[in-house]
Protein backbone atom coordinates (compact mmCIF):
# COMPACT_ATOMS: atom_id res chain seq x y z
CA UNK A 1 0.00 0.00 0.00
CA UNK A 2 2.74 2.10 0.65
CA UNK A 3 2.85 5.43 -0.82
CA UNK A 4 5.65 8.16 -1.31
CA UNK A 5 5.38 10.87 0.14
CA UNK A 6 7.72 12.64 -2.35
CA UNK A 7 5.17 12.65 -4.99
CA UNK A 8 5.13 15.94 -6.71
CA UNK A 9 2.16 17.54 -5.77
CA UNK A 10 -0.46 19.07 -8.19
CA UNK A 11 -0.06 22.99 -9.13
CA UNK A 12 -2.39 25.12 -7.01
CA UNK A 13 -5.65 26.13 -7.94
CA UNK A 14 -6.09 29.44 -10.32
CA UNK A 15 -7.84 32.60 -8.16
CA UNK A 16 -11.17 31.62 -9.05
CA UNK A 17 -10.84 27.89 -8.31
CA UNK A 18 -10.19 28.45 -4.98
CA UNK A 19 -12.62 31.24 -4.70
CA UNK A 20 -15.38 28.58 -5.55
CA UNK A 21 -13.73 25.91 -3.49
CA UNK A 22 -14.52 28.19 -0.41
CA UNK A 23 -17.69 29.06 -1.54
CA UNK A 24 -18.50 24.86 -2.01
CA UNK A 25 -17.10 24.25 1.24
CA UNK A 26 -19.11 27.29 2.73
CA UNK A 27 -22.37 26.01 1.75
CA UNK A 28 -21.44 22.23 2.84
CA UNK A 29 -20.48 23.58 6.61
CA UNK A 30 -24.11 25.74 6.24
CA UNK A 31 -25.81 22.11 5.38
CA UNK A 32 -27.10 23.34 1.73
CA UNK A 33 -25.19 19.95 0.35
CA UNK A 34 -26.86 19.22 -2.81
CA UNK A 35 -25.15 23.46 -3.97
CA UNK A 36 -22.03 22.29 -2.78
CA UNK A 37 -22.00 18.48 -4.13
CA UNK A 38 -22.61 20.19 -7.69
CA UNK A 39 -19.35 22.94 -6.88
CA UNK A 40 -17.37 20.43 -6.16
CA UNK A 41 -18.21 18.41 -9.02
CA UNK A 42 -17.91 21.72 -11.95
CA UNK A 43 -14.40 21.96 -9.52
CA UNK A 44 -13.12 18.23 -10.45
CA UNK A 45 -14.11 18.63 -13.95
CA UNK A 46 -11.73 21.11 -14.15
CA UNK A 47 -8.89 20.33 -11.68
CA UNK A 48 -9.61 16.79 -11.43
CA UNK A 49 -6.17 16.05 -9.47
CA UNK A 50 -7.17 18.80 -6.90
CA UNK A 51 -6.30 16.77 -3.95
CA UNK A 52 -8.48 19.13 -1.57
CA UNK A 53 -11.55 18.94 -3.97
CA UNK A 54 -11.34 15.27 -3.78
CA UNK A 55 -11.27 15.29 0.26
CA UNK A 56 -13.73 17.62 0.57
CA UNK A 57 -16.37 15.76 -1.92
CA UNK A 58 -15.19 12.93 -0.75
CA UNK A 59 -16.09 13.54 2.83
CA UNK A 60 -19.55 14.64 2.02
CA UNK A 61 -20.64 11.67 -0.12
CA UNK A 62 -19.54 9.74 3.23
CA UNK A 63 -21.60 11.88 5.11
CA UNK A 64 -24.57 11.01 2.81
CA UNK A 65 -23.71 7.26 3.33
CA UNK A 66 -21.99 7.03 -0.17
CA UNK A 67 -19.31 4.89 0.93
CA UNK A 68 -17.96 3.68 -2.75
CA UNK A 69 -18.10 7.23 -4.03
CA UNK A 70 -16.45 8.12 -0.90
CA UNK A 71 -13.45 5.79 -1.32
CA UNK A 72 -12.73 6.69 -5.03
CA UNK A 73 -12.46 10.54 -4.14
CA UNK A 74 -10.26 10.40 -0.64
CA UNK A 75 -8.08 7.69 -2.36
CA UNK A 76 -7.76 10.25 -5.06
CA UNK A 77 -6.70 13.03 -2.32
CA UNK A 78 -4.14 10.81 -0.73
CA UNK A 79 -2.79 9.62 -3.84
CA UNK A 80 -2.44 13.79 -5.01
CA UNK A 81 -1.62 14.81 -1.68
CA UNK A 82 0.36 11.69 0.86
CA UNK A 83 1.66 14.16 3.34
CA UNK A 84 -1.30 15.72 4.45
CA UNK A 85 -2.51 14.05 7.92
CA UNK A 86 -6.40 14.90 6.80
CA UNK A 87 -6.47 12.99 3.95
CA UNK A 88 -4.53 9.87 5.50
CA UNK A 89 -7.06 10.50 8.83
CA UNK A 90 -10.29 10.36 6.57
CA UNK A 91 -9.51 7.57 4.34
CA UNK A 92 -8.92 5.14 7.01
CA UNK A 93 -11.95 6.00 8.58
CA UNK A 94 -13.61 5.26 5.56
CA UNK A 95 -11.99 2.33 5.38
CA UNK A 96 -13.19 1.31 8.54
CA UNK A 97 -16.53 1.44 7.88
CA UNK A 98 -16.12 -0.83 4.84
CA UNK A 99 -14.84 -3.63 6.90
CA UNK A 100 -11.23 -2.89 5.34
CA UNK A 101 -9.14 -3.02 8.76
CA UNK A 102 -5.17 -3.71 7.97
CA UNK A 103 -5.46 -0.98 4.99
CA UNK A 104 -7.00 1.16 7.30
CA UNK A 105 -4.55 1.23 9.89
CA UNK A 106 -1.56 1.55 7.35
CA UNK A 107 -2.76 5.20 6.34
CA UNK A 108 -3.61 5.95 9.49
CA UNK A 109 0.07 5.00 11.15
CA UNK A 110 1.70 6.85 7.67
CA UNK A 111 -0.43 9.84 9.70
CA UNK A 112 0.65 9.64 12.94
CA UNK A 113 3.65 9.55 11.39
CA UNK A 114 3.82 12.75 9.62
CA UNK A 115 1.93 14.40 12.84
CA UNK A 116 2.40 13.13 16.17
CA UNK A 117 0.26 15.89 17.52
CA UNK A 118 -2.90 14.64 15.66
CA UNK A 119 -5.68 13.87 18.00
CA UNK A 120 -7.68 12.08 15.24
CA UNK A 121 -5.47 9.75 13.75
CA UNK A 122 -4.04 8.61 17.22
CA UNK A 123 -7.84 7.63 18.20
CA UNK A 124 -8.66 6.20 15.26
CA UNK A 125 -5.72 4.24 14.94
CA UNK A 126 -6.97 2.73 18.15
CA UNK A 127 -9.97 2.05 16.58
CA UNK A 128 -8.31 0.40 13.59
CA UNK A 129 -6.09 -1.76 16.14
CA UNK A 130 -9.49 -2.85 17.91
CA UNK A 131 -10.38 -4.38 14.92
CA UNK A 132 -7.14 -5.78 13.65
CA UNK A 133 -6.87 -7.45 17.66
CA UNK A 134 -3.50 -5.34 18.49
CA UNK A 135 -5.21 -4.39 21.62
CA UNK A 136 -1.94 -3.89 23.32
CA UNK A 137 -0.87 -0.95 19.97
CA UNK A 138 -4.67 0.25 20.73
CA UNK A 139 -4.64 0.99 24.01
CA UNK A 140 -1.14 2.47 23.42
CA UNK A 141 -2.44 4.85 20.44
CA UNK A 142 -5.78 5.65 22.51
CA UNK A 143 -3.90 6.49 25.19
CA UNK A 144 -1.73 8.71 23.20
CA UNK A 145 -4.88 10.58 22.01
CA UNK A 146 -6.06 11.00 25.51
CA UNK A 147 -3.06 13.07 26.30
CA UNK A 148 -3.90 15.14 23.50
CA UNK A 149 -7.65 15.76 23.94
CA UNK A 150 -7.94 13.75 27.50
CA UNK A 151 -12.14 14.37 27.96
CA UNK A 152 -13.05 12.93 24.25
CA UNK A 153 -15.99 10.00 24.95
CA UNK A 154 -15.36 8.38 21.96
CA UNK A 155 -11.89 7.63 22.22
CA UNK A 156 -12.60 6.89 25.83
CA UNK A 157 -15.10 4.48 24.96
CA UNK A 158 -12.39 2.63 22.41
CA UNK A 159 -10.31 2.56 25.42
CA UNK A 160 -12.47 0.77 27.02
CA UNK A 161 -12.51 -1.81 23.76
CA UNK A 162 -8.83 -2.12 23.83
CA UNK A 163 -9.68 -2.93 28.11
CA UNK A 164 -11.50 -5.66 27.03
CA UNK A 165 -9.10 -7.01 24.10
CA UNK A 166 -6.59 -7.03 26.88
CA UNK A 167 -8.81 -9.16 29.45
CA UNK A 168 -9.40 -6.37 31.64
CA UNK A 169 -13.10 -6.23 32.37
CA UNK A 170 -13.49 -3.71 35.15
CA UNK A 171 -11.26 -1.22 33.63
CA UNK A 172 -12.96 -1.66 30.99
CA UNK A 173 -16.64 -0.85 32.55
CA UNK A 174 -14.94 2.41 34.22
CA UNK A 175 -13.65 3.48 30.87
CA UNK A 176 -17.03 3.19 29.23
CA UNK A 177 -18.45 4.49 32.19
CA UNK A 178 -16.19 8.10 32.00
CA UNK A 179 -17.31 8.56 28.10
CA UNK A 180 -20.94 8.26 29.29
CA UNK A 181 -20.41 11.00 31.92
CA UNK A 182 -19.40 12.81 29.22
CA UNK A 183 -21.87 12.21 26.87
CA UNK A 184 -24.89 11.31 27.93
CA UNK A 185 -25.60 10.35 24.42
CA UNK A 186 -23.07 8.48 23.58
CA UNK A 187 -25.23 5.62 24.63
CA UNK A 188 -23.17 2.81 22.75
CA UNK A 189 -20.83 3.07 25.61
CA UNK A 190 -23.70 2.35 28.01
CA UNK A 191 -24.51 -0.20 26.69
CA UNK A 192 -20.62 -1.30 26.16
CA UNK A 193 -20.77 -0.92 29.91
CA UNK A 194 -23.65 -3.33 30.74
CA UNK A 195 -22.56 -5.83 27.97
CA UNK A 196 -19.58 -6.25 29.73
CA UNK A 197 -21.44 -6.46 33.36
CA UNK A 198 -22.78 -9.89 32.20
CA UNK A 199 -18.97 -10.82 32.54
CA UNK A 200 -18.85 -10.40 36.31
CA UNK A 201 -18.83 -13.31 38.37
CA UNK A 202 -19.54 -11.43 41.29
CA UNK A 203 -22.43 -9.48 40.48
CA UNK A 204 -25.94 -11.08 41.64
CA UNK A 205 -28.50 -11.82 39.24
CA UNK A 206 -30.57 -9.23 40.98
CA UNK A 207 -27.51 -6.60 40.54
CA UNK A 208 -26.94 -6.83 37.20
CA UNK A 209 -30.83 -6.52 36.55
CA UNK A 210 -30.97 -3.43 38.33
CA UNK A 211 -28.26 -2.00 36.09
CA UNK A 212 -29.81 -3.09 33.78
CA UNK A 213 -32.97 -1.69 34.23
CA UNK A 214 -31.69 1.94 35.68
CA UNK A 215 -29.87 2.11 32.38
CA UNK A 216 -32.61 1.64 29.90
CA UNK A 217 -34.04 4.80 31.89
CA UNK A 218 -31.28 6.91 30.27
CA UNK A 219 -32.35 5.99 26.62
CA UNK A 220 -34.30 8.71 25.06
CA UNK A 221 -38.34 7.96 24.83
CA UNK A 222 -41.34 9.40 23.10
CA UNK A 223 -45.02 9.27 23.09
CA UNK A 224 -45.48 8.16 19.99
CA UNK A 225 -48.13 6.13 19.06
CA UNK A 226 -48.16 3.22 16.13
CA UNK A 227 -51.04 3.24 13.86
CA UNK A 228 -53.03 0.20 13.67
CA UNK A 229 -51.92 -2.90 11.34
CA UNK A 230 -53.10 -2.59 8.37
CA UNK A 231 -53.31 -5.99 6.89
CA UNK A 232 -53.69 -8.25 9.96
CA UNK A 233 -53.76 -11.23 7.68
CA UNK A 234 -50.29 -10.59 6.56
CA UNK A 235 -47.83 -8.61 9.28
CA UNK A 236 -44.99 -6.63 8.61
CA UNK A 237 -41.80 -7.68 10.50
CA UNK A 238 -39.06 -5.77 11.01
CA UNK A 239 -35.21 -7.20 11.72
CA UNK A 240 -32.71 -4.68 13.00
CA UNK A 241 -29.06 -5.76 13.85
CA UNK A 242 -25.97 -4.55 12.77
CA UNK A 243 -24.54 -8.74 12.32
CA UNK A 244 -26.44 -9.58 9.00
CA UNK A 245 -23.29 -11.00 7.64
CA UNK A 246 -20.87 -13.77 8.43
CA UNK A 247 -21.63 -13.84 12.44
CA UNK A 248 -23.31 -15.80 15.36
CA UNK A 249 -26.42 -14.03 15.36
CA UNK A 250 -26.50 -14.51 11.44
CA UNK A 251 -26.20 -18.27 11.49
CA UNK A 252 -29.43 -18.72 13.75
CA UNK A 253 -30.92 -16.27 12.12
CA UNK A 254 -30.98 -18.03 9.01
CA UNK A 255 -33.05 -21.33 9.78
CA UNK A 256 -35.71 -19.63 10.68
CA UNK A 257 -35.66 -16.59 7.92
CA UNK A 258 -35.99 -20.14 5.63
CA UNK A 259 -38.87 -21.44 7.84
CA UNK A 260 -41.26 -18.62 8.80
CA UNK A 261 -44.98 -18.73 7.62
CA UNK A 262 -44.48 -16.06 4.55
CA UNK A 263 -48.17 -15.78 4.04
CA UNK A 264 -48.16 -14.25 7.72
CA UNK A 265 -45.53 -12.42 7.12
CA UNK A 266 -43.69 -9.70 5.14
CA UNK A 267 -39.77 -9.27 6.46
CA UNK A 268 -38.07 -6.02 6.32
CA UNK A 269 -34.77 -5.69 7.19
CA UNK A 270 -32.43 -2.90 8.46
CA UNK A 271 -28.75 -3.81 8.14
CA UNK A 272 -27.05 -1.54 10.29
CA UNK A 273 -23.52 -2.58 8.97
CA UNK A 274 -21.87 -1.36 6.01
CA UNK A 275 -20.06 -5.04 5.48
CA UNK A 276 -21.50 -7.67 2.84
CA UNK A 277 -20.32 -10.87 2.46
CA UNK A 278 -22.19 -14.54 0.99
CA UNK A 279 -23.80 -14.63 4.61
CA UNK A 280 -25.34 -11.60 4.03
CA UNK A 281 -26.44 -12.67 -0.01
CA UNK A 282 -28.45 -15.59 2.01
CA UNK A 283 -30.11 -13.85 4.45
CA UNK A 284 -31.17 -10.58 2.13
CA UNK A 285 -32.60 -13.56 -0.20
CA UNK A 286 -34.90 -14.36 2.16
CA UNK A 287 -36.23 -10.82 2.88
CA UNK A 288 -39.22 -8.85 1.42
CA UNK A 289 -37.10 -5.74 1.39
CA UNK A 290 -33.68 -4.79 2.57
CA UNK A 291 -32.45 -1.81 3.85
CA UNK A 292 -28.81 -0.26 4.71
CA UNK A 293 -28.91 2.01 7.58
CA UNK A 294 -25.44 1.96 9.28
CA UNK A 295 -24.82 5.74 8.11
CA UNK A 296 -28.32 7.05 9.36
CA UNK A 297 -28.55 9.09 12.23
CA UNK A 298 -30.72 8.14 15.27
CA UNK A 299 -33.51 10.69 13.59
CA UNK A 300 -33.23 9.19 10.19
CA UNK A 301 -33.09 5.84 11.46
CA UNK A 302 -36.32 6.39 13.27
CA UNK A 303 -38.07 8.27 10.60
CA UNK A 304 -37.64 5.64 8.43
CA UNK A 305 -38.92 2.59 10.65
CA UNK A 306 -41.42 4.22 11.69
CA UNK A 307 -42.72 4.87 8.40
CA UNK A 308 -42.40 1.72 6.84
CA UNK A 309 -45.56 0.87 9.19
CA UNK A 310 -44.27 -2.18 10.89
CA UNK A 311 -46.32 -4.49 13.32
CA UNK A 312 -43.42 -6.33 14.91
CA UNK A 313 -39.72 -5.43 15.24
CA UNK A 314 -37.30 -7.96 16.08
CA UNK A 315 -33.97 -6.88 17.22
CA UNK A 316 -31.03 -9.03 17.41
CA UNK A 317 -28.97 -6.96 19.22
CA UNK A 318 -29.61 -6.03 22.42
CA UNK A 319 -26.52 -4.21 23.69
CA UNK A 320 -23.99 -5.55 21.99
CA UNK A 321 -22.16 -3.55 19.68
CA UNK A 322 -23.23 -1.57 16.93
CA UNK A 323 -26.98 -1.70 18.36
CA UNK A 324 -30.18 0.86 17.86
CA UNK A 325 -31.50 0.43 21.21
CA UNK A 326 -31.46 4.56 21.10
CA UNK A 327 -34.03 4.63 18.12
CA UNK A 328 -36.45 1.19 19.42
CA UNK A 329 -36.65 2.93 22.93
CA UNK A 330 -38.64 5.74 20.99
CA UNK A 331 -41.04 3.29 19.51
CA UNK A 332 -41.17 2.41 15.83
CA UNK A 333 -43.10 -0.86 15.76
CA UNK A 334 -46.73 -1.80 17.47
CA UNK A 335 -44.80 -4.45 18.99
CA UNK A 336 -41.46 -4.78 19.72
CA UNK A 337 -38.99 -8.09 21.06
CA UNK A 338 -35.98 -8.58 21.50
CA UNK A 339 -34.62 -12.00 20.49
CA UNK A 340 -31.11 -14.28 20.57
CA UNK A 341 -28.44 -11.59 20.13
CA UNK A 342 -27.94 -10.16 24.01
CA UNK A 343 -28.03 -12.63 27.05
CA UNK A 344 -30.38 -10.36 29.51
CA UNK A 345 -33.08 -8.40 29.92
CA UNK A 346 -32.65 -4.75 28.08
CA UNK A 347 -34.38 -3.08 30.25
CA UNK A 348 -35.54 -0.85 27.49
CA UNK A 349 -39.26 -0.21 28.76
CA UNK A 350 -40.46 0.45 24.64
CA UNK A 351 -39.28 -3.23 24.83
CA UNK A 352 -42.57 -5.04 25.08
CA UNK A 353 -41.29 -9.08 24.89
CA UNK A 354 -37.75 -11.28 25.35
CA UNK A 355 -37.89 -14.70 23.65
CA UNK A 356 -36.19 -17.21 25.40
CA UNK A 357 -37.15 -20.70 26.86
CA UNK A 358 -37.97 -22.31 30.34
CA UNK A 359 -34.32 -23.50 30.99
CA UNK A 360 -32.35 -20.50 29.88
CA UNK A 361 -35.62 -18.69 32.44
CA UNK A 362 -37.40 -20.68 34.45
CA UNK A 363 -40.61 -19.62 35.63
CA UNK A 364 -41.31 -17.41 38.00
CA UNK A 365 -37.97 -16.20 39.49
CA UNK A 366 -37.18 -15.30 35.43
CA UNK A 367 -39.90 -12.91 34.85
CA UNK A 368 -38.88 -10.55 37.98
CA UNK A 369 -35.73 -9.86 36.68
CA UNK A 370 -37.03 -9.01 33.05
CA UNK A 371 -38.33 -5.28 32.12
CA UNK A 372 -39.96 -7.20 28.75
CA UNK A 373 -42.63 -9.85 29.34
CA UNK A 374 -40.82 -12.91 28.47
CA UNK A 375 -42.06 -15.48 26.23
CA UNK A 376 -40.30 -19.42 26.00
CA UNK A 377 -40.40 -21.45 22.94
CA UNK A 378 -41.10 -24.90 23.94
CA UNK A 379 -38.14 -26.43 22.13
CA UNK A 380 -35.46 -23.87 22.89
CA UNK A 381 -35.41 -20.22 22.24
CA UNK A 382 -32.33 -20.81 18.94
CA UNK A 383 -32.42 -23.52 16.12
CA UNK A 384 -28.56 -24.49 14.74
CA UNK A 385 -27.54 -24.98 11.22
CA UNK A 386 -24.19 -26.65 10.78
CA UNK A 387 -22.03 -26.40 7.82
CA UNK A 388 -22.59 -30.52 6.30
CA UNK A 389 -19.22 -29.44 4.25
CA UNK A 390 -16.88 -29.86 7.57
CA UNK A 391 -16.16 -33.39 8.03
CA UNK A 392 -15.95 -34.57 12.07
CA UNK A 393 -12.62 -36.45 12.53
CA UNK A 394 -13.41 -39.86 13.41
CA UNK A 395 -10.94 -40.53 16.55
CA UNK A 396 -10.55 -38.12 19.53
CA UNK A 397 -6.88 -36.83 19.61
CA UNK A 398 -6.54 -38.64 22.77
CA UNK A 399 -5.78 -41.93 20.98
CA UNK A 400 -3.13 -39.92 19.27
CA UNK A 401 -1.91 -38.11 21.89
CA UNK A 402 -2.03 -40.39 25.10
CA UNK A 403 -4.01 -37.89 26.94
CA UNK A 404 -7.27 -36.19 27.44
CA UNK A 405 -6.93 -32.37 25.49
CA UNK A 406 -9.96 -30.42 27.11
CA UNK A 407 -10.57 -26.75 25.66
CA UNK A 408 -12.61 -23.43 25.03
CA UNK A 409 -12.96 -21.59 22.10
CA UNK A 410 -14.98 -18.85 23.55
CA UNK A 411 -14.70 -15.09 23.58
CA UNK A 412 -11.96 -14.65 26.68
CA UNK A 413 -13.62 -12.16 28.13
CA UNK A 414 -15.93 -15.09 29.13
CA UNK A 415 -12.92 -16.38 31.04
CA UNK A 416 -12.70 -15.10 34.48
CA UNK A 417 -10.16 -16.28 37.13
CA UNK A 418 -13.19 -18.14 38.88
CA UNK A 419 -13.18 -20.10 35.07
CA UNK A 420 -9.62 -20.75 35.08
CA UNK A 421 -8.98 -21.55 38.93
CA UNK A 422 -11.54 -24.52 37.97
CA UNK A 423 -10.06 -25.54 34.79
CA UNK A 424 -7.22 -26.06 36.68
CA UNK A 425 -8.56 -28.23 39.46
CA UNK A 426 -10.12 -30.32 36.69
CA UNK A 427 -6.42 -30.20 35.28
CA UNK A 428 -4.55 -31.50 38.54
CA UNK A 429 -7.57 -34.37 39.22
CA UNK A 430 -7.07 -35.51 35.49
CA UNK A 431 -3.48 -36.73 35.35
CA UNK A 432 -1.37 -35.92 32.03
CA UNK A 433 -4.65 -34.03 30.40
CA UNK A 434 -3.99 -30.76 28.31
CA UNK A 435 -6.05 -27.64 28.14
CA UNK A 436 -6.06 -26.06 24.73
CA UNK A 437 -7.99 -22.12 24.61
CA UNK A 438 -8.02 -20.09 21.49
CA UNK A 439 -9.12 -16.73 21.47
CA UNK A 440 -8.66 -13.49 19.50
CA UNK A 441 -7.52 -11.98 22.97
CA UNK A 442 -4.24 -14.60 22.79
CA UNK A 443 -2.81 -13.00 20.06
CA UNK A 444 -1.16 -10.46 22.83
CA UNK A 445 1.64 -11.39 24.86
CA UNK A 446 0.47 -9.71 28.40
CA UNK A 447 -3.19 -11.90 28.27
CA UNK A 448 -1.05 -14.98 27.55
CA UNK A 449 1.20 -14.16 30.24
CA UNK A 450 -1.49 -13.36 33.08
CA UNK A 451 -3.73 -16.88 31.79
CA UNK A 452 -0.76 -18.77 32.25
CA UNK A 453 0.07 -17.01 35.53
CA UNK A 454 -3.15 -18.24 37.31
CA UNK A 455 -2.50 -22.38 35.90
CA UNK A 456 1.13 -21.83 37.56
CA UNK A 457 -0.08 -20.29 40.57
CA UNK A 458 -2.61 -23.21 40.96
CA UNK A 459 0.12 -26.00 40.35
CA UNK A 460 -0.58 -26.55 36.74
CA UNK A 461 2.57 -26.60 34.75
CA UNK A 462 2.40 -24.28 31.45
CA UNK A 463 3.04 -26.77 29.29
CA UNK A 464 0.14 -28.15 29.64
CA UNK A 465 -1.07 -25.14 28.18
CA UNK A 466 -1.57 -24.21 24.80
CA UNK A 467 -3.19 -20.97 23.77
CA UNK A 468 -3.83 -19.78 20.34
CA UNK A 469 -5.57 -16.54 18.77
CA UNK A 470 -7.64 -16.31 15.98
CA UNK A 471 -7.10 -18.60 12.74
CA UNK A 472 -8.55 -17.21 9.57
CA UNK A 473 -11.94 -18.81 8.11
CA UNK A 474 -14.58 -20.60 9.94
CA UNK A 475 -13.38 -23.85 8.61
CA UNK A 476 -10.33 -23.54 10.21
CA UNK A 477 -12.05 -22.77 13.07
CA UNK A 478 -14.07 -25.94 13.00
CA UNK A 479 -11.28 -27.75 12.06
CA UNK A 480 -9.36 -27.51 15.14
CA UNK A 481 -12.18 -28.55 17.09
CA UNK A 482 -9.90 -31.96 15.71
CA UNK A 483 -7.89 -31.13 18.55
CA UNK A 484 -9.91 -30.84 21.31
CA UNK A 485 -11.66 -34.60 23.32
CA UNK A 486 -14.09 -32.63 25.60
CA UNK A 487 -15.26 -28.75 25.55
CA UNK A 488 -15.63 -27.08 29.10
CA UNK A 489 -18.12 -24.55 28.77
CA UNK A 490 -17.62 -20.89 30.38
CA UNK A 491 -19.47 -19.44 33.20
CA UNK A 492 -21.55 -17.22 34.14
CA UNK A 493 -21.20 -16.01 30.89
CA UNK A 494 -21.89 -19.81 28.54
CA UNK A 495 -20.80 -19.71 25.12
CA UNK A 496 -23.65 -20.20 22.14
CA UNK A 497 -22.31 -20.56 18.96
CA UNK A 498 -19.32 -22.51 20.60
CA UNK A 499 -21.65 -24.96 22.04
CA UNK A 500 -23.30 -25.68 18.69
CA UNK A 501 -19.85 -26.15 16.60
CA UNK A 502 -18.20 -28.31 19.17
CA UNK A 503 -21.65 -30.48 19.13
CA UNK A 504 -21.39 -30.06 15.36
CA UNK A 505 -17.95 -31.27 15.55
CA UNK A 506 -18.31 -34.49 17.03
CA UNK A 507 -17.10 -32.68 20.79
CA UNK A 508 -19.17 -32.91 23.91
CA UNK A 509 -19.55 -30.02 25.87
CA UNK A 510 -19.23 -29.80 29.61
CA UNK A 511 -21.44 -27.47 31.58
CA UNK A 512 -23.64 -26.71 34.23
CA UNK A 513 -26.86 -24.52 35.11
CA UNK A 514 -26.33 -21.21 36.69
CA UNK A 515 -28.32 -18.92 38.11
CA UNK A 516 -28.84 -16.15 34.96
CA UNK A 517 -30.02 -16.92 31.46
CA UNK A 518 -26.27 -16.53 30.25
CA UNK A 519 -25.02 -19.12 32.96
CA UNK A 520 -27.62 -21.73 31.39
CA UNK A 521 -27.80 -21.25 27.73
CA UNK A 522 -25.31 -24.33 26.98
CA UNK A 523 -27.74 -26.38 29.21
CA UNK A 524 -30.58 -25.21 27.20
CA UNK A 525 -28.51 -26.13 23.96
CA UNK A 526 -27.34 -29.42 25.66
CA UNK A 527 -31.30 -30.78 26.65
CA UNK A 528 -32.30 -29.67 22.86
CA UNK A 529 -29.70 -31.69 21.46
CA UNK A 530 -30.50 -34.55 23.24
CA UNK A 531 -27.14 -34.33 25.54
CA UNK A 532 -28.13 -33.47 28.64
CA UNK A 533 -26.06 -36.18 30.23
CA UNK A 534 -23.15 -33.41 29.99
CA UNK A 535 -25.08 -30.76 31.88
CA UNK A 536 -24.34 -30.77 35.33
CA UNK A 537 -26.30 -29.01 38.01
CA UNK A 538 -23.71 -26.80 40.06
CA UNK A 539 -19.98 -26.32 39.49
CA UNK A 540 -18.92 -29.29 41.86
CA UNK A 541 -20.79 -31.58 39.18
CA UNK A 542 -19.38 -29.77 36.46
CA UNK A 543 -15.97 -30.63 37.34
CA UNK A 544 -17.00 -34.07 38.36
CA UNK A 545 -18.14 -34.50 34.94
CA UNK A 546 -15.13 -33.54 33.15
CA UNK A 547 -13.15 -35.91 35.46
CA UNK A 548 -15.43 -38.98 34.34
CA UNK A 549 -16.12 -37.95 30.79
CA UNK A 550 -11.46 -37.67 30.83
CA UNK A 551 -11.35 -41.29 31.62
CA UNK A 552 -14.37 -42.90 28.75
CA UNK A 553 -12.10 -42.40 25.91
CA UNK A 554 -13.74 -45.16 23.88
CA UNK A 555 -17.14 -43.57 24.76
CA UNK A 556 -15.77 -40.36 23.39
CA UNK A 557 -14.77 -42.36 20.28
CA UNK A 558 -18.42 -43.58 19.94
CA UNK A 559 -19.90 -40.35 20.23
CA UNK A 560 -17.69 -38.84 17.87
CA UNK A 561 -19.03 -41.28 15.50
CA UNK A 562 -22.17 -40.42 16.16
CA UNK A 563 -22.65 -36.89 17.71
CA UNK A 564 -23.60 -34.96 14.35
CA UNK A 565 -26.75 -37.80 13.27
CA UNK A 566 -28.18 -37.17 16.54
CA UNK A 567 -27.74 -33.39 16.47
CA UNK A 568 -29.46 -33.46 13.10
CA UNK A 569 -32.47 -35.14 14.32
CA UNK A 570 -32.64 -33.15 17.36
CA UNK A 571 -34.95 -30.63 18.37
CA UNK A 572 -31.94 -27.95 18.29
CA UNK A 573 -31.56 -28.38 14.77
CA UNK A 574 -35.35 -29.05 13.54
CA UNK A 575 -35.45 -25.68 11.86
CA UNK A 576 -38.99 -26.59 10.00
CA UNK A 577 -40.45 -26.67 13.40
CA UNK A 578 -38.84 -23.52 15.37
CA UNK A 579 -39.86 -21.94 12.18
CA UNK A 580 -43.38 -22.97 12.78
CA UNK A 581 -42.87 -21.89 16.61
CA UNK A 582 -41.68 -18.63 15.79
CA UNK A 583 -44.47 -17.88 13.37
CA UNK A 584 -47.32 -18.80 15.61
CA UNK A 585 -45.71 -16.63 18.69
CA UNK A 586 -45.46 -13.59 16.34
CA UNK A 587 -48.55 -14.08 14.71
CA UNK A 588 -49.96 -13.82 18.49
CA UNK A 589 -47.80 -10.57 18.78
CA UNK A 590 -49.00 -9.09 15.86
CA UNK A 591 -52.66 -10.23 16.23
Amino acid sequence: MKQSSKRKNPSPLSPELMQALKQAYSMHSLGRIKEARQLYLQILAQRPDSPEANFLLGNLVFQLGELHEAETLLRKAVQYAPADVRHRNALGVLLLRLGQFAEAAQHLEAAVQLDHRSFDAWSNLGAACIKLNRFEQAEEALSRALKLRNNDSRTLNNLGNAYLGLFQIEASIKAYQAAFAIDRKLYSALSNALMNSNYLPHLKPEQLAQLHREAGQQFPSSDWQPPPARNPKKLRLGLLSADLRTHSVAYFLLPLLKHLDRERFSVIAFANDARRDVMTEQLQAHCDEWYEVASLSDRDLLAQMRAQNLDIVLDLSGHTGNNRLAVLSQRVARVQVNWLGYPHSTGIPAIDVRLVDSTTDPIPAADALASEKLLRLPTGFLCYEGDERLAVSPIPPYFNNGYITFGSFNNLAKVNDTVLECWADILKRTPDSHLLLKAKQLGEASVRKRILAVFEHAGVDASRIELMGSVPGTASHLELYSRMDIALDTFPYNGTTTTCEALWMGVPVIAFSGDRHAARVSVSILEQAGFGAFAGIDVVDYKRLAREWARKPEALQQLRQEMRQRLQKSDLCNARQFGVQMSKILARLGA
